[in-house]
C-alpha cells in the first residue's frame, strides 16, 4: 500500500514540475548564440525527426515559442527558423510570415516557408515585395520563384526594370525561369539586359519554355515558340543543345528531324546533343539513319552512329565493309567493330 502511495506521489510530482521543466528547456534555448555547445538544440531537433507525431508537435510548439519570445537571441530564432523547415502547420507558418520582414530572419524565414503548402504565403510575400528594403527583395523573388507563384511575375518585373541593381535583376531571371509559362518567358523577353546577364535571361528562357510545357494549352505554345528560337541561335552554345533536347522531348512530330539536323550540322556544332535525340526515336526512324543519309555523314558522325548501332539493324554489310577498310579512319573502323561485336553476342 505505501509503495503504491509513493508511486501515485511521484506521479503528482512529475505531473507539477514538467511545465517547469519544459519552460526552463525553453529558457535555455532561447538563450543561444553560435559557438556554443549544441546540446540542447541537437536533442530539440532529434524530437523534430521523431516519427511520433505528437513529439514534432511539441517541437513545433517549443521553436513557435522560441521564435515569439522577446528574450530570444538572434541566434536562437534563427535556428526555430531552420527547425520550422520541417515541421510547422498553419501556426508555425503564421509565425514564420510575422517575421518575413525581419532583415535578421527574413531569408532563414522564407527558406522555410519555400516548400510549405498554405494560400497565404504567395499573396503575403507578393505584398510585402515592393515594400521591403532591397536588401530583401532577392529573397521574396527566390522564394516565389521556388513557389513557382505565376500571379508575381508582374510584380517581379517591375521591380527589375525599375531598380539599377544587377543583383536582383539576375535573382528576378532566375525567379521567372523558375515560375515558367508564357507570362514570365514576355517578362523575360522584355528585360532589356547587357552581356553579362545574357547568359543568365537564356537559360532562365529555357527553364521557362520547360515548365511551360506542363502547363496549360497557350503555356505550351509558348514554351515550345521559345525553345524554338533558342534550338536556332548558334550563339547561344550549350543552351541551344538543351532547347534541341527538350524541343524534341516534348515535340514528337519534329524529333526525327532534330535528331537528323544534329548529325549533319556544319562543323558537326550539334552533335553532342546527338545521342541524346537518337534514343528519342523509335526503332524504325533509328534504322533510317544507317541508310543513304549515313553515306553523306562527317567521319565523326559515322562514328557515333556506329557506336549506336543496335544489333537488330540493317547495314551490317555496310559496318563490314567499314570496318576492313584500312584507308579509313581508325576511329570509325574500330567503332564499326565493336558494332559488329554486338552482334555476334
Amino acid at each position: 500500500m505505501n509503495r503504491m502511495r509513493i508511486l501515485a506521489w511521484l506521479a503528482l510530482m512529475v505531473s507539477l514540475l514538467s511545465p517547469i521543466m519544459a519552460q526552463t528547456e525553453i529558457d535555455r534555448l532561447s538563450r543561444y548564440e553560435f559557438g556554443r555547445p549544441r546540446v540542447a538544440w541537437n536533442a530539440l531537433e532529434a524530437q523534430l525527426r521523431n516519427p511520433l507525431q505528437r513529439e514534432r508537435d511539441a517541437g513545433e510548439r517549443t521553436l513557435i515559442n522560441i521564435l515569439v519570445s522577446r528574450s530570444s537571441t538572434a541566434d536562437a530564432r534563427i535556428l526555430a527558423c531552420r527547425g520550422l523547415r520541417y515541421v510547422g502547420g498553419a501556426k508555425g507558418i503564421q509565425n514564420l510570415l510575422a517575421v518575413i520582414r525581419d532583415p535578421r530572419l527574413s531569408q532563414e524565414a522564407c527558406m522555410a516557408l519555400q516548400e510549405k503548402e498554405s494560400s497565404d504565403i504567395n499573396p503575403m510575400l507578393r505584398e510585402a515585395l515592393p515594400l521591403v528594403e532591397n536588401a530583401l527583395k532577392g529573397q521574396f523573388m527566390a522564394t516565389l520563384g521556388r513557389r513557382r507563384d505565376v500571379e508575381s511575375v508582374p510584380v517581379i518585373a517591375t521591380i527589375a526594370k525599375s531598380l539599377d541593381d544587377k543583383a536582383i535583376r539576375r535573382t528576378a531571371i532566375h525567379a521567372l525561369g523558375q515560375i515558367g509559362g508564357r507570362r514570365a518567358l514576355a517578362a523575360l523577353s522584355a528585360f532589356k539586359v547587357d552581356s553579362s546577364l545574357s547568359r543568365e535571361r537564356s537559360l532562365a528562357q529555357l527553364a521557362a519554355a520547360a515548365h511551360g510545357l506542363d502547363g496549360e494549352a497557350a503555356d505550351i505554345t509558348a514554351g515550345l515558340e521559345m525553345l524554338r528560337r533558342l534550338a536556332v541561335d548558334p550563339s547561344l552554345g550549350s543552351v541551344r543543345l538543351a532547347a534541341l533536347y527538350e524541343w524534341a522531348k516534348h515535340d514528337e512530330k519534329q524529333r526525327v528531324a532534330l535528331c537528323r539536323q544534329s548529325l549533319s550540322s556544319r562543323g558537326n556544332a550539334l552533335l553532342e546533343i546527338a545521342p541524346k535525340l537518337f534514343v528519342l526515336l523509335g526503332r524504325d526512324a533509328k534504322r533510317d539513319l544507317y541508310g543513304d543519309f549515313f553515306d553523306l555523314l562527317s567521319v565523326p558522325s559515322k562514328t557515333l552512329l556506329a557506336d549506336l548501332w543496335e544489333p537488330e539493324f540493317r547495314n551490317v554489310d555496310k559496318l563490314r565493309a567499314i570496318s576492313l577498310d584500312i584507308s579509313g579512319d581508325a576511329a570509325l573502323r574500330d567503332a564499326s567493330l565493336r558494332a559488329l561485336d554486338r552482334i555476334q553476342e
